[in-house]
């Protein structure tokens, strides 16, 4: 599939987790460009499992079955920066539909990224809270089940409403940081057990990160294939939660 396809395919991920809209352009050759990509991309969505959970299901036990493209991040990390000032990519700077979203880029400079969230935690104390580097050894994107061993909220920080921050890779192939708070979300950490006979460690186990959020009426005006699935499932109070890249995706939180 094309390079553009895949970038979108990302972005619509991302987008139908909340964070951001699909990338825009005032150019039409790159939206008929994009608009090229639409029944790639449906199904690609397709075949994405495990993403999305309410979080009165993850019971301890259960299994759930994963694989697709959502965690496979198509960012080159050699490539240059974005210039956030002359060019900065729409995601930074369209309107967002959810209106507490706090949004804003930056390049790689992590004292600016500090003092963000410092400002919309309203904390200096803060802690910089990375998913476990062992997400990177399931076998994405092929199909596979893990078992759910401890479901808990994160003990390294306070994990309501934190900062979500991604790093992600505009359509002009340059690179920027995205980071937003959206209230009503927190964090868990979910362990999951991984077995495999094919693995060089054949039974490992996976801290991975999930956001939830208990507002999810501010979602349905989202026009997303995957979000819109997701919602179908859902009644008033419910929650619902998503797991995050180790790729690419970091939380600050309150320490």
């Amino acid at each position: 599939m094309c390079n553009d396809c895949r970038k979108l395919i990302q972005y619509h991920t991302l987008m139908a987790t909340g964070i951001h809209h699909a990338p825009n352009s005032d150019n039409q050759d790159d939206e008929r460009r994009f608009a090229d990509c639409d029944s790639k991309l449906l199904q690609e969505s397709i075949d994405i499992q495990g993403l999305f959970h309410l979080e009165k299901t993850l019971k301890i036990g259960t299994v759930i079955l994963m694989g697709g493209p959502w965690s496979i991040d198509n960012i080159s990390w050699n490539s240059s920066n974005c210039n956030l000032k002359t060019r900065p990519p729409a995601v930074c700077q369209k309107p967002y539909s959810i209106d507490d979203d706090k949004r804003t880029c930056f390049g790689n400079n992590m004292a600016q990224i500090t003092n963000y969230s410092q400002q919309v935690l309203q904390r200096n104390n803060i802690k910089l809270l990375l998913p476990d580097v062992k997400m990177n050894l399931l076998p994405y994107p092929k199909s596979f089940n893990v078992t759910v061993i401890d479901v808990k909220p994160v003990s390294q920080c306070d994990g309501h409403n934190p900062v979500a921050c991604h790093v992600l890779m505009d359509k002009n192939d340059c690179t920027f940081i995205f980071c937003h708070l959206v209230s009503d979300t927190h964090l868990l950490q979910i362990t999951v057990k991984y077995e495999s006979p094919a693995a060089v460690e054949p039974l490992f186990l996976v801290n991975m990160t999930m956001l939830c959020h208990s507002e999810l009426h501010k979602y349905y005006k989202q026009n997303n294939p995957l979000l819109k699935q997701m919602l179908l499932s859902t009644k008033v109070g419910d929650v619902m939660c998503h797991f995050v890249s180790a790729v690419s995706s970091f939380f600050i939180c309150k320490n």
